[in-house]
Parts: structure tokens; sequence; C-alpha cells
């Protein structure tokens, strides 16, 4: 739409770097020397004044310099966000009526992307073999982050002014295959979309942005406006942008307003500004007006500054550094002084050490009362790390920026419904969910905490449930019948409040795990209405509604998905289990911003919120290659070539921004620079403008000016030093006597070798470790169902032997290992490791059972052992007796792991099958009196090769006394009270992984003496 322009030559001013830019202009403004006052007879001028910023924050912030300076009540002028290159959406600031202009409505983002999706997948079904159909067969989720991808092309297009038609131009250039492939592929979305969004009567949010603004740009130039008109702060990055600013700047009392018009730079230098130079939008947008940068002028009430000058030299275009000689000797001490003055540049070695840096910093300026701080970085992660860091101090600070919706409490709950429906309920993704803030489920928040905590104690923790909420309704009733078992201290009303749970989360969950459970292509509609029904029924509610929706992110996550319910007539239709991924995909970028900041004084921007705001102090954090300039990201569709050739701006067009918003805070009065030496453990570089700063002071040398006056980096590794080691002390408790064990089995008397810290939390302190959370069965199952299959058998066969001793034996086994064939590890390993065990079982069976009367299994016995403080009980189970005809005895021991060795043995570490054959002597175990062991024998079972070995030993009464004694002075030992329980003692393998070691901080004692290299003291 082609403008015309009045006689009025252009009116530009600037603010030159280093200004308050808002309060400069609110001066500007109210001393009328900006633009020709109005008449006197013109009282509410003020009022008829319209003022056009690019943000909406600058929008609040400028008002509020209003009323700073008005000093009482006054009609403001009317502020309005023109809309630049990054914002979302425009409102027409001249009040002109949209209805006129009879534009369509325009097509929300994620409309969009959810078109092109399901133009992609359905194109790379009837192209399977294209380059671009193998890429889409990953699912509905790729081909939402290729439409985003392609969306941001066809804004890019819509932005410059261009039609998709000119991509015909590209057919017959020569370029790789690969890229040929995707021009073949744009010109279908070139022939698909524009006629599907005409058919329902809308256009690209872009498109319509630049009509309206195309428009505004014809009104004020034909009918030139005798009303103060001021266009602030942009530097025109959309042609249709800068189209209006030329008209506004033509208008009898028009006036366009630049940020940091470079007008030190020569004049060689500015006509060959690279896209990636700060400078270069404003160099386009003085063409595009009509006007030499000589003609603008300084903003009454404005100076320029050194700072403005030497940043000037730094970001000289490469293709002239060679006059940087000249510029240093240009610049005199006083000059370099003044330039940097208020300056500091801080290397960090990590990302965290940066992020305490620049905390500690805003904790200073709150020291100081009315003074301001703001950290403005492009990096997220870093300033979630520095509003982590103020909250030690209970400092909080919102990030500007917005903090990821998939972040947020209700996007986490929305995630983990899905979450938890897709992994069938598991117990890992079941207790996320049951514990997430906003769960419910219809109980209060405390009563559902204290059901869930109970939920996870019976029934999910230990073996994995079977899927599905019915795996974990019969994971409660198993629970339930072996509470004598394992939940004996379990209250009948605490069952009764678990099944009202299991009954909540049948009626909550159960149609959505309907939904998502089945195997035909189902609208998105269907799905996220599924989900949603879900998720307030979930979440807790009251008359006033559902707290799910509540607040910002609330408000954030029911934008998003009453979008997507009204888009997603337009996208594919998905399999119910590729849901889940295709939202995160659609979620992916959104980001919920605070209304207002929580604390007054500091503050955390984006670069997009920070521009035209100023502070006292100025923080630029993450200033790493990389991050501050951003790498330069390749179009996946069109290359360079493709993109020079459609009128496209080059990749580095984001680098020339960034590095405008570099310099305009690098300018303030006080300014630190802070960068990462390691960035995610990966060495870092510092910006390539932080280097050129440093480059020109020391060729100077003056790089002293630039050193922090503080140690901040040394006060931030104080912080939380821990290079003096503490002097940690192995614990060593000593219990009263009255409270120690007077009761073991065999089996934990290695342990009380070995560990005895382990007794002393297990016996004394009470403690269990828990089982583990969605566990498979492992070696400990494992080694029950071989004992209670070899017990079924020999229960069954006590005296004589059945005739096929093998498939009797694997009859036994399969009875109990019925119930765990669901499991992947026993149905593919473990049974047939024990159909190859009963194999060779069944043959050394016949040899141990010849001369054997009878034998005897899973025998309880217990002795007393004499000691200081009283007799001390040892129990045992044994496996099993043979009793031989003579009356002897052989005790047989079954291992499915190691096998004790010899040295073990007469060491006394592994004495349970010693002390076994003393009680056994001494008449300890039940239907046996004092009997005469002949020999015993340990049987490893273990279905490898060989799938066993029974080693035989002859009962040595010296091994076994010395066991014996072992055991009583130990029993004495701990009867003293002066004996402590140290953990570790005489453990087999040092790197082994012991119950209570983190209980006994052995990880700490351990570190510190192997780090210093002495030894651990006592407490």
């Amino acid at each position: 739409m082609s403008t015309s322009h009045g006689t009025t030559a252009p009116r530009v001013f600037t603010v030159p770097p280093g200004e308050p830019f808002l309060d400069r202009l609110a001066a500007a403004v109210l001393s009328s020397e900006l633009v020709p006052p109005l008449p006197i007879s013109e009282p509410f001028g003020l009022a008829r004044t319209t003022i056009l910023l690019p943000t909406r924050r600058s929008s609040r912030v400028l008002t509020d310099c209003f009323l700073a300076l008005g000093g009482g009540a006054t009609l403001l002028p009317r502020i309005r966000p023109l809309g630049d290159i990054d914002e979302d959406e425009f409102v027409l600031a001249s009040g002109n009526n949209v209805e006129e202009l009879h534009l369509p409505p325009a097509v929300s983002t994620l409309e969009r992307d959810l078109t092109l999706a399901r133009i992609l997948l359905e194109w790379s079904a009837r192209n399977p073999d294209h380059l671009l159909g193998h890429t889409l067969t990953t699912g509905p989720a790729q081909s939402i982050k290729l439409a985003k991808s392609l969306g941001q092309l066809l804004a890019a297009f819509e932005t410059e002014g261009l039609t998709l038609d000119m991509l015909g131009a590209l057919r017959d250039g020569d370029y790789p295959e690969h890229r040929a492939a995707m021009v073949d592929f744009l010109s279908v979305v070139q022939d698909l979309l524009p006629h599907e969004f005409a058919q329902r009567g809308v256009i690209g949010a872009l498109a319509r942005r630049n009509l309206l603004l195309e428009a505004e740009a014809s009104r004020l130039a034909l009918t030139l406006p005798n009303v103060p008109m001021i266009a602030a702060g942009s530097t025109g990055s959309i042609p249709a942008t800068a189209r209006l600013l030329s008209a506004i700047s033509r208008l009898p009392r028009g006036a366009v307003i630049l940020p940091g018009l470079d007008q030190d730079l020569d004049d060689h230098s500015w006509d060959q500004l690279p896209p990636q130079h700060p400078q270069y939008g404003l160099k386009m947008l003085l063409e595009k007006i009509g006007i030499d940068r000589q003609d603008v002028r300084v903003l009454p009430g404005c100076r320029p500054s050194r700072r403005g000058r030497f940043l000037s030299e730094v970001m000289r275009p490469a293709e002239t550094t060679e006059l940087w000689q000249a510029a240093i000797s240009s610049f005199t001490s006083r000059d370099l002084e003044a330039a940097t003055n208020g300056l500091e540049l801080i290397p960090a070695a990590t990302h965290r050490e940066e992020a305490l840096c620049i905390a500690m910093i805003m904790r200073q300026v709150l020291e100081e009362p009315a003074r301001q701080a703001a950290l403005i970085t492009p990096d997220r992660r870093l300033a979630r790390r520095v509003a982590s860091e103020l909250a030690r101090w209970n400092i909080f600070v919102d990030d500007s920026a917005g903090v990821p919706l998939s972040q947020t409490s209700a996007g986490s709950f929305a995630f983990l419904l899905l979450d938890a429906s897709l992994n069938k309920f598991a117990p890992v993704q079941m207790l996320a969910l049951l514990k997430h803030p906003l769960a419910a489920f219809g109980f209060e928040r405390a009563d559902l905490r204290r059901r869930a905590r109970s939920f996870e104690m019976v029934a999910l923790r230990g073996l994995r449930p079977p899927p599905g909420l019915q795996g974990l309704q019969n994971a409660l009733q198993n629970a339930r019948k072996g509470q004598h078992r394992r939940n004996g201290r379990i209250s009948e009303q605490t069952w009764i409040e678990l099944d009202e749970l299991m009954i909540a989360l049948a009626e909550r969950l159960q149609p959505f795990q309907a939904v998502m459970d089945g195997t035909d292509r189902t609208s998105l509609q269907t799905l996220t209405e599924a989900h949603l029904k879900a998720a307030e029924a979930c979440a807790p509610s009251d008359p006033q509604g559902c707290y799910l929706w509540r607040g910002e992110e609330g408000e954030g996550l029911a934008a998003l998905f009453a979008t997507l319910i009204e888009a997603s007539s337009h996208g594919p239709k998905i399999e119910p289990f590729l849901y889940p991924s295709l939202l995160r995909e659609v979620m992916a970028g959104q980001v919920v911003r605070p209304n207002a900041n929580q604390h007054p004084r500091l503050s955390i921007y984006g670069l997009l919120e920070a521009r035209l705001i100023t502070s006292d102090v100025i923080i630029l954090g993450g200033l790493n290659e990389g991050v501050w300039p951003p790498e330069s990201q390749e179009d996946p569709w069109l290359s360079r070539p493709m993109r020079a050739a459609m009128g496209l701006l080059s990749p580095e067009r984001r680098q020339g921004l960034a590095a405008h918003d570099f310099v305009q805070a690098m300018a303030g009065q006080k300014v630190y620079g802070t960068w990462s030496a390691k960035i995610d453990g990966a060495p870092a570089t510092a910006s390539r403008w932080i280097l050129r700063l440093k480059a020109l002071l020391d060729a100077s040398r003056a790089g002293h000016l630039i050193a922090s006056t503080s140690p901040w980096v040394a006060w931030a590794r104080m912080i939380d030093d821990s290079s003096t080691p503490a002097v940690l002390a192995i614990p060593k408790p000593r219990p009263a006597t009255s409270l120690r064990p007077r009761r073991l089995s065999v089996t934990e008397i290695e342990t009380w070798i070995r560990d005895p810290y382990a007794i002393f939390a297990k016996h004394i302190l009470k403690l269990r470790r828990l089982d583990e959370l969605d566990r498979i069965p492992g070696p400990a199952e494992r080694g029950v169902l071989v004992h209670a299959a070899l017990q079924r058998f020999s229960e069954s066969y006590p005296e004589a032997l059945p005739q096929d001793i093998e498939r009797t034996l694997l009859a036994c086994g399969e009875a109990e290992f019925a119930d765990w064939l669901e499991y992947t590890d026993v149905r593919s390993f473990w049974w047939p490791q024990f159909q190859r065990m009963a194999s060779w079982f069944a043959v050394v069976e016949r040899g141990l059972r010849e001369g054997v009367s009878r034998s005897l299994v899973e025998l309880g016995g217990r002795i007393e052992v004499p000691g200081p403080m009283g007799p001390f009980e040892l129990t045992a189970r044994a496996d099993r007796f043979d009793i031989f005809a003579d009356g002897s005895v052989r005790i047989l021991d079954y291992k499915t792991g190691r096998l004790p060795t010899h040295k073990q043995e007469q060491a006394n570490f592994s004495p349970q099958l010693l002390l076994e054959v003393k009680m056994a002597e001494h008449g300890g175990f039940e239907l046996v009196g004092p009997v005469d062991v002949k020999e015993f024998a340990y049987v490893r079972l273990s279905g490898g090769n060989p799938p066993g070995e029974i080693r035989t030993a002859p009962a040595d009464d010296a091994i076994t006394d010395m066991t014996m004694q072992g055991l009583s002075d130990l029993v004495a030992a701990y009867d003293d009270e002066n004996q402590p329980y140290i953990p570790r003692v005489r453990i087999e393998r040092q790197d082994a992984e012991l119950d209570y070691d983190h209980l006994s901080r052995f990880r700490e004692w351990s570190s510190i003496s192997a780090v210093t290299g002495t030894e651990v003291v006592d407490e």
C-alpha cells in the first residue's frame, strides 16, 4: 500500500546511549520542545498527544515518568504499544476504526501450526519415499515441530510483505538435492495454505498487522492530523512499521525518536554495516524514512556520553577495524576513565558462580535506600538461578521474561496426569500425581497427602504392580491379604481410607484412561477435552471454580487449551498414545509472564522486556558467545542464497538486535557484565563484544579500568566454601546395654561381624529400609522362588523320591513361578535357568538321598548363648536336614548367589552354617533333638554353566567350636556399654552399597579421609 508524504520535512531525534530514554522523552514532551506546541486555546493539548512505544512494559513505565515529572494531577497523553518485531499483537494507537478496513480476522499461531502439521502428515503419507516423508515417520510431534519452523518461515514472509507466490522463482535455481526437496514441499504449502485460509475467512496474524500499519500510515499521510503524535523507541525492523514511522515523522506535529543512534561512527564504516551490527536496523530505517544520519537531532535535554563513543568503537564493523589504531590514539586517559567509570566486568568459573555473584550484587543494592537494580539476560536458566540464589535471603524476584508454562504448577500437573496415564499408572508416576500441590481427587489436600503416604507404603513400594488402575487395586488387595507379614501395624480405618482413595481414583481417571487406551485415530478436540475433564476432576475446586485455572499460570494453561480445542478441527487426527508428545511440542515455547514484579526494587528482564528500561544498577548476565549474542539459526527450509533471493532477512539480523540491546544496556551509569568460563561442564568463551572491549582497553593499557572493585567471585566461593573439610567422625553409637538386642538370627550374625552399625540401626533405632518404588524382581525374589520350589518338592517327598525327579521338580517350580511370569526377567531368564538347574538337581538329589531316611525342610531353631548381661538368644531357620539311618544329620543350605569361601568360614566371617551345626548338636532345632552332625553342604543353584554346584564338608568340631566361641566373645563385647556399633568394620567389598550407609554418612567421612590423607577421628 503506497503512501504520499506531506511537505513537512521528517522530524527525527535520538536519545544517546546511557541516557534514561523514557525519562528524557517525558521531559521533552512536557517542555513542548519536541514538536510544535498546540495553540494556547488547547488546554488539553497533552491529553491529545499520542505516544507510540514498542512494548506494553515501556508504556507502563512512561506513565510513571509523566506522573513523577508532572508534580500533580494531570491528563496524560495517550500511550500505546506500537508492536515491534517481537510483539505478539498490535494495538492500533490512533483510534482508527478497524472494522472500516474490512480485514479478515487473524489466524492464531496454534491454528496455523496445526494446519501445517496436518498438511505435512497428509503429504508425507502420499509421498513416503520423499526425503521429508522419512523425517515425518516419527509421528505428529515431529510434524508439529516442523510446522512451527515452517510457520516461522511464513511469518518472515508476512513480516517482509512477501507472498508465497515468490517461491516459484526458486524452482529453476541450482540448489542441493535436499534444498530442492524442500522447495517441492513448499510449493504444496503455497497451493494449499492460502486456499484453506480463504475458505475459513482468515489471514495470517502478521499479514493483518501489516495491513493495519499500512492503513494507519496511509491515513496519516493523507489527512496530516494537526495533533502531536510521537513514535519513540522503535527500530523499525518491520517494513510496515518503518513506513508508519516515516509518515509520523512528516506530520505537522509528529516526531520519531530513535534509541541510541550512533552519530560518532565514520561515514565509511556506516556505509558498510553488516546485519549483525547494532546500528544496521536504524540505518535501514533512516533510508526508508528518507533522511541522512546527520539530520537526526539529539533529543532536547540529552547529551552524548563518552561511554557511547567508546562502545561505538567496540562495535565497529569488522571491515574497518584497521581504524582502531587511530581511535585508540584519539582516546586520552581521561576519556577512557570517563568511558569506563561505573563499568565492571566479572568473569565467573561456572554458571552457578555467575548467578551467585549477580545475586550478591543485587543484594548489596538493597543496602542503599531507594536504589534499584536490574538483571538483563537472554539466558533464562541463569535468570532462574539468580532468583533461586536471592531466595536464600528471602528476596523474591520474578523473571519478567516469564516461566515456561510446562514448568509452572498448573502445566506440570497437566503433564503428570498424562504421564500417569501413558505409563498405566505405574508407581512413580502415580505418586508424583498424588503428591502434586494441585492434586485433590475429591479430598482435602492434607487428607489426600496422608492417604497417599499410606498408599505408597502399602501398595506402591516393592515389586511393580500390574499395569492400570486394576493393577493398583490388585496390589492393594494383595497387601491386605499379607498384612500379617508386611503391614501388621496398619489399622482397619487406614484400609477403609485406602479403599476410598482407590474408588476416587477410578471415578476420576478411568474415563480418561478409556480414551487414552483407544487404538483408533482420534481428533485433538476429543483428546484435549478428555484431558481437561480429568484434570478438573483431579484438582481441588470450590464454588468459585477449579483451582487449576486460577492465577497467571492457570489462565495461561486455560488459554492454551481453549485455543487448542478451537483449532483442533484443523489439525491432524492421531492415535491417543501420541497425544502427550504432541501436547509437549505444542506447549514448547509457551511462557507465563508475571503481571507485576514481587520486588519493588529488583527486576530480572529478558532482552525485549528491558528495552527502554533503565535502573540505578544494571547487570548484563550471560555474556557468553552463543548466548549473547545468540548463535545464527539456519533456516531448515531455505538456504541463505534462497532467503536472499526471496528478499528475506539474513539469520544474523537477530544478532544485530541483540547487539543493539547490549550497547543500550552497557551504556548505563553503573553496569556489571558477567559470563561463565564453563556452562554445564563444557568450556565457554566470553561474548565477542566483551573480547573486543577488553582488546581495545588492553591496547590502550587501560584494562585495569574495568576490573571489579569488589571481590565478587571470591565472596561467591566463600559462601558455600567446602575447601576446608569439616572434622567428621565415624559414628560410634554406644547405646545402653538395656537397649541392645538380646536376640539375633544366624544370618544377622555375619552382619553383626561385618557392619555392626546395621544392627544398631535395625534393632535399636527400629529403622527398616523402605522398598524401592516400582522395583522389578531381583536376586532376593529369585532366591525366594527357588527355595520355595525346592521346599515344596522336599515336603512332598520327605522319604522316597518320585520316579521322575526332574518332571516333579519342574511341576513344583511351575506352581511357585506361576504368579511371577508376567515379569519379563522371570519369564525369559529365571524360568529357563530353573529348568536347567532342575535337570542338574535331579541327578544330584539321587546321590544326596542315598542312606537318608528322611528329609526335613525349613526347620526353626533357637539356643541361648551365655553373656555378661544374661542369656543371648540365637535363632535360625535351616533350609534342609537330611537324617541318616544311624540318626546322624547332614545340614544343607541352598544358595542362588556366591558360596562363602573356606577362608571366610575359618576367619569367622560367614558363620551361618557353622552356627547351625552347633545349634543342632545342642538340640536347638524343632522336630529333632540333639543330633550328631555328620556333614554340612552348600548347594548353589545358578542355572548357568554349570547349572549348579555342591560343596560338602565334614563337621569339624575345632572349626565349629571356634565359631561358637567367636559368637560368645561377640556377645560379651557388646554387653559392655563402652563397645560402639561401628559401621563397615569388615566389609568384603569397599564399594558395596549397604542399607544404612546414608544414615552413617559413610560417603562423607570416607571421602574426607581419602582426600586429606588423614585418619577420620572419633566423635
